[in-house]
């Protein structure tokens, strides 16, 4: 009987090992490539700019005629401003999202001019490593050129990566250790994650089919910003940030030939 019972907790320890490793190879694993698909096409002179992401773009949906005026301010002509995001997502997922989300796919599908690019918060905040969102973020970029789209990728902003690991529950924190430990990411990688995108562009693409938001164009004050355009958590903008945010987006967009 006890040899029994042995051989079962073996075998049930062994099942959640290999459990185990097979849920954190799918985690830290980079995604294979999707193909882009038919988008609709338009023909009128309205501008059309769409943005994916995760909970800053969820979040940036009350704001999107924000983005909309001062765009067409700018450009003195029709736009239309449209986004679609999911809050907790990685670059991994967003890249996922763009053809197995509804609501991101459809808006994709409809097709625009250019497509903002919010995401690396969520990599950053979970120690993923710089070279996971960096590849990502070129999948990301990929789909879209092939979609038609000219992708706009906000670098990683300046919020509190220190105040947001120290709220942490314990259990989170031995997450975000082991995450560290796979990875080699630093608590404070966000110079790192920025170089890494950097490489990236610098390796893949031409300068003329990609748009970066530069986060000094926005988010360039220090400690006073996470005070000043960022919510108590440190983590997300309130509204103060989002019209900077929107008004160096409106920027970037309007001087393009």
């Amino acid at each position: 009987m006890k040899r029994i019972v042995i051989i079962t907790l073996g075998l049930a320890t062994l099942a959640i090992l290999l459990f185990t490793v097979y849920e954190a190879h799918s985690y830290y694993s980079l995604a294979g490539e999707r193909e882009g698909y038919a988008v609709r096409q338009h023909k009128d002179d309205t501008l059309r700019v769409i943005l994916i992401g995760d909970s800053w773009v969820e979040m940036h949906g009350k704001y999107d005629g924000q983005l909309q005026r001062m765009l067409g301010e700018a450009i003195g002509r029709p736009v239309v401003v449209a986004s679609a995001g999911c809050s907790g997502q990685t670059s991994k997922e967003i890249y996922f999202s763009m053809s197995d989300c509804g609501a991101m796919r459809q808006l994709i599908a409809g097709s625009a001019d250019y497509c903002v690019v919010i995401a690396g918060i969520n990599d950053s905040n979970r120690k993923l490593g710089a070279s996971y969102y960096a590849y990502h973020i070129g999948r990301i970029m990929d789909f879209l050129l092939q979609c038609g789209i000219k992708p706009v990728v906000v670098e990683l902003p300046d919020y509190n990566i220190d105040c947001c690991y120290h709220r942490q529950s314990r259990l989170r924190k031995l997450q975000t250790h082991t995450s560290m430990l796979i990875t080699g990411c630093q608590i404070d990688c966000l110079n790192d994650f920025r170089v890494a995108l950097e490489q990236k562009l610098l390796s893949d693409f031409q300068e003329k089919d990609v748009l970066i938001l530069r986060y000094p164009a926005w988010n360039n004050g220090g400690t006073t910003d996470w005070h000043h355009i960022y919510s108590d958590d440190q983590l997300h903008l309130n509204a103060t940030g989002y019209a900077l945010l929107d008004s160096a987006l409106a920027t970037l967009i309007a001087a393009q030939p």
